[in-house]
């Protein structure tokens, strides 16, 4: 996992901080193994760090808070041909999102 991760030594000390580490490196290992898993059963011929390369360039989120209500729109951005097929096997579309009034 440490190969495949590019861990660099953390300098964490007390179990609480070492469990949080380990964790998010496991967690981390784990969506990558399901995003390999996706791509596989799509046909797509493409490593998952590629996969990461081109995703990572997108911009995704404005949020806006209008008093106690709050509303989520959603937008991609720099969509070109494997973008656009990235984004359509893992199901990231465009979307505007309504959430309850805040402190319900």
């Amino acid at each position: 996992m440490k190969d495949i991760l590019e861990i660099e030594p953390q300098y964490v000390y007390t179990k609480k901080h070492v469990l949080g580490h380990v964790f998010i490196c496991v967690l981390a290992y784990q969506i990558r193994a399901v995003m390999r898993f996706i791509l596989k059963q799509h046909d797509v011929d493409i490593s998952i760090d590629e996969a990461f390369e081109v995703l990572e360039r997108l911009k995704v989120t404005n949020i806006s808070l209008l008093g106690n209500d709050a509303k989520i729109y959603r937008k991609l951005t720099r969509m070109d041909g494997k973008t656009t097929e990235l984004v359509d096997i893992f199901n990231m579309k465009d979307a505007d999102i309504e959430l309850a009034p805040m402190g319900v």
